[in-house]
Parts: C-alpha cells; sequence; structure tokens
C-alpha cells in the first residue's frame, strides 16, 4: 500500500545528471520519473503497489478509484490486508487520518515513512518549502504522540517501531537501491 499527499504525485522527480546514457533507465523515462514509479519498480517483483487515486492518473502504483464519502472504509480495508505500507506523511487533512489509522491501528510495525527531500543531486522537487512542510507534519504527529525525525535535505526512508527510529538515507534514484533500502528496514 502507498499513502502519499496527494499533491506529492510527480513532485519528487529523478534528476538526470546521474544516468548512464547506455542504460536502459534511460530510455524508459517518459516525464514520470519520481520516488512513486522508483518504489513501484522496486516492489513489483515481489508485490503489487497500490494507492487511492484516478487510475492512469501516474505511472507507479497502481490506482484505486473510490468515491470521496467511501475512501476511508476502503483505506481502513486495504491497510488491514496489505503486507506493508509505505507513507510519504502530511500534515494535509486526509493524510495526517492514515497517520493516526497507522499509529492507532497497530500497523506501525508494518510501514515505512518516506521523508521527501529538498533539491540534492538525485531528486528535483517540485514542492516549495519541504522543510517547513515536514516541520507541520512533525507538530501534527506530535499530537498523536508520534515523533518524525527532523528533515534532512537528502530525505531518508525511516521505520518507527517500539518508539524506535530506525533510518537509511534515501535511495539513489535506482530500483534496485530502493528494494535493498526497504529491505534493510523491514529486516530490522
Amino acid at each position: 500500500m502507498y499513502l502519499r499527499p496527494f499533491d506529492s504525485t510527480n513532485a519528487f522527480q529523478i534528476t538526470y545528471e546521474h544516468t548512464n546514457f547506455f542504460s536502459a533507465e534511460t530510455w524508459n523515462r517518459d516525464g514520470f520519473d519520481d520516488i512513486e514509479r522508483l518504489i513501484s519498480q522496486a516492489l513489483n517483483p515481489t508485490a503489487p503497489v497500490v494507492a487511492l487515486g484516478k487510475p492512469g492518473e501516474h505511472r507507479g502504483a497502481g490506482r484505486i478509484e473510490t468515491a470521496d464519502d467511501d475512501w476511508k472504509e476502503l483505506l481502513e480495508r486495504l491497510v488491514k490486508r496489505s503486507i506493508f505500507i509505505l507513507m510519504i506523511p502530511s500534515h494535509h487533512t486526509g493524510t495526517f487520518w492514515e497517520i493516526q489509522l497507522i499509529n492507532t491501528g497497530g500497523f506501525l510495525d508494518k510501514t515505512l515513512f518516506v521523508m521527501p527531500p529538498s533539491n540534492n543531486g538525485w531528486y528535483v522537487s517540485r514542492i516549495d518549502n519541504i522543510a517547513s512542510i515536514w516541520q507541520e507534519t512533525q507538530k501534527a504527529c506530535l499530537t498523536i504522540d508520534l515523533r518524525l525525525p527532523d528533515h534532512v535535505k537528502e530525505g531518508m526512508i525511516f521505520r518507527i517501531s517500539n518508539g524506535t527510529i530506525m533510518t537509511k538515507p534515501l535511495p539513489i534514484s535506482n530500483p534496485i537501491a530502493w528494494t535493498k533500502a526497504i529491505e534493510d528496514l523491514i529486516n530490522r
């Protein structure tokens, strides 16, 4: 299951400066080259990645369309049945509701969080002020006794288990690197 604020779709794009001109990855680029697509490419050999949204709106997680008044019930069922959850936390109302569901519903142990990067060598952010948005998210999460790490411009993936935060630097823009980082955090 992939949870994120809707404005993060295609917002954290892969830069081209580190790619090998002769790699197949370079030729597969089509303007939807972002963190979501890397996550999907990393996990698809093991399990399909799904998210709520409009089918066909983005290449990455498969989209499940739902009515505005039914999304919470559907999401609860999907979260309960999912093998694990990847989430970009946010203080936005809907995403924060999802964080509360994970935290109070006992799903924290099967959740990996993605801290969005600011512009760095691997990713370019289309969202301004990522660090201040992250601080707002941290403040919101403290209201439900969930502590998030401070923002680092490179971003990171992390897991929270029994109050301990386990982190990995945000992987390079390569699905294999994402697979290894995700496996490492899951196996801790």
